[in-house]
This record gives structure tokens, C-alpha cells and sequence, in this order.
């Protein structure tokens, strides 16, 4: 994964896997992380603007080491014996689950928020004291959660 930064140009983005110079069909409206395809060398890449901060330096190595934790063959395998689809694709490929979940992982980073969609459960973790910040990603079948109010009534969410 590459990050592309903002250029000089409005809205035209420099490939820093090729060097090329391409506008990204994201829209208008797009926030650092936003992830796109470099048209000439095909590479996935993330979209940052001018104002780009070590925070997304630091999520680059956040994602790169996800990317190389999770066993995507494991949970494609799993979705094929569960006939399990993606309302928008059927059952994903190797290659969408990846993408998936860099836009989940990015879309987290940048709100600070946990996700859970489609098996994935991207899950934010906010700075300790210590200063460290970072992101859990599961593929969970199956879960639960149960909280007891102060009343010692059970709550479900």
C-alpha cells in the first residue's frame, strides 16, 4: 500500500509506487484514508491531503501489519462452506475482503469509532496513557453482548 499525497494541482493526486499524476474518482467530499486504484500501475493506494500528519503515517504501518496478520484465505474458505454473501458482490473475493477491510481499518482511523459490518470487526483503540493507539480486526461468526443496568435488569444492544 502506497499513500498519495495531495499535489500542487487541485484535486490531482501523485502515485508514489509509479509517479504518476491521476485525479481519483472519489467524489468531492473525501477524507484522508479514502483508498482508490492508481490508474496506470494498479496499485491500491490512500488518499491524504496537504494538512497529512504522522497519524496516518502511523496508521500505514497500522494497516500493512493487519494486512500481513489476517488469514484472508481462511475467511473466504469459511464464507464459501456458509454460502455466506456480501448483499452488493455474492460471496467476496480474496481480493474484496483486503479492500474491505482497508476502508473499514481507514474509516475507523479517521473517526476514531469501532465498525462491525459483513464478519469484520474493526475495533478503534484510543491512546492509553501510555500514548499508544491502534486498531483490532476480528472476522467473527457469531457473537454476543448482555449488560446489566444499575436497576440489575439485564440490557441487550
Amino acid at each position: 500500500m502506497e499513500i498519495l499525497k495531495h499535489g500542487k494541482k487541485k484535486d490531482v493526486f501523485v502515485c508514489q509506487a509509479c509517479g504518476c499524476e491521476f485525479i481519483p474518482n472519489v467524489g468531492e467530499k473525501w477524507s484522508n484514508g479514502t483508498t482508490s486504484t492508481c490508474p496506470d500501475c494498479g496499485e491500491t493506494v490512500y488518499l491524504i491531503n496537504d494538512d497529512f500528519d504522522s497519524r496516518w503515517a502511523d496508521f500505514e504501518k497500522i494497516n500493512d501489519e493487519i494486512l500481513e496478520m489476517i488469514d484472508f484465505d481462511k475467511i473466504h474458505k469459511t464464507m464459501e462452506f456458509l454460502d455466506w454473501k456480501w448483499f452488493d458482490v455474492g460471496i467476496p473475493t480474496i481480493e474484496q475482503l483486503k479492500k474491505r477491510l482497508i476502508e473499514l481499518m481507514s474509516e475507523a482511523w479517521d473517526s476514531r469509532e469501532s465498525i462491525r459490518t459483513g464478519g469484520f470487526c474493526v475495533k478503534y483503540c484510543p491512546k492509553d496513557e501510555e500514548g499508544v493507539e491502534g486498531i483490532d480486526v476480528s472476522f467473527e461468526l457469531t457473537n454476543a453482548n448482555c449488560y446489566i443496568n444499575e436497576n440489575h435488569e439485564i440490557e441487550i444492544y
